[in-house]
């Protein structure tokens, strides 16, 4: 009698390898995308910074990267609002929309400060360093982001 196929030993017997194979290979996975998310969070703050410094220079006046920390923090990037006729309003005019970082990366959000203000030039005001640290919970994977006394972003 000529049989085809495979028995049912010789299917379970590769199923259970695989599961083996895929217990040691899905922990690093997601270890990966932690990781990736965390970075991914820094450098969308990093590119906020440095639209609120180049926000300050083009308009003229200041801008002010905001920032909210916890699990539903956000990042906002305000100027000044200019007028009709292209010169420098009172008014407040947010760049974008807030951007709900730690939500969409799934990370914690922690700043030294609540707000970065940059002058006309582009340079911080009040030269003070700030540090924003992000974190997933659940692990010990984290980054952060240097905002130096003169306003450039390092990390």
């Amino acid at each position: 009698m000529n049989k085809r196929g495979f028995t049912f030993i010789e299917i379970m017997i590769v199923m259970v390898i695989i599961g083996v194979i895929a217990s040691f290979g899905i922990p690093r996975i997601r270890d990966a995308v932690i990781k990736t998310n965390i970075r991914s969070a820094r450098v969308g703050f990093s590119l906020l910074a440095v639209t609120a410094r180049q926000a300050a220079v083009a308009r003229g006046c200041k801008g002010v990267l905001h920032i909210t920390t916890g699990t539903s923090g956000k990042v906002w990037v305000t100027v000044c609002k200019l007028t009709a006729t292209g010169s420098v309003g009172t008014a407040v005019d947010t760049i974008g929309v807030p951007t709900a970082l730690a939500s969409r990366y799934g990370v914690s959000i922690a700043s030294t400060v609540d707000s970065i203000q940059y002058d006309p030039r582009g340079i911080s005001i009040g030269y003070t360093q700030a540090i924003v640290r992000f974190t997933a919970s659940g692990t010990t994977a984290k980054d952060s982001a240097i905002v130096n006394a003169i306003g450039k972003v390092t990390h």
